[in-house]
């Protein structure tokens, strides 16, 4: 099952645009650098809005290419996302993401210098 969700942190309002496959979209806490380090500052106090859950690939990709347009979450200070909701990061082998995800690691948020 292909979930697109969007979580909501109940004490500061930062929103995070997220895709899952684990059972419980609810309980899954998302895996974005900077929202897990948002978390791990104010504590896993989160609202789960499921945008969209299918069996079908394609409806999920098409769903988060559409949340993207909308929401443009990597650009939105609303979110905490560094980069677009990308659904082929799924298709990469468990290993090629845990080295994405450690090559990240000590990074910090780019500033926001495209703003008003």
């Amino acid at each position: 099952m292909h979930t697109i969700y969007i979580k909501t942190h109940n004490k500061t309002g930062l929103k995070y645009l997220g895709w899952t496959q684990e059972t419980d979209p609810t309980k899954y806490q998302g895996s974005g650098t900077y929202w897990k380090s948002h978390i791990k500052k104010h504590g896993y106090d989160v609202s789960t809005e499921i945008v969209c859950q299918t069996e079908l690939y394609m409806v999920a990709l098409i769903t988060a290419m559409e949340c993207n347009e909308k929401w443009d979450p990597k650009n939105n200070e609303e979110f905490a996302n560094l980069q677009d909701e990308d659904l082929n990061t799924g298709l990469r082998s468990a290993s090629t993401r845990e080295l994405m995800s450690l090559a990240k690691l000590g990074k910090k948020r780019p500033p926001r210098t495209d703003r008003k």
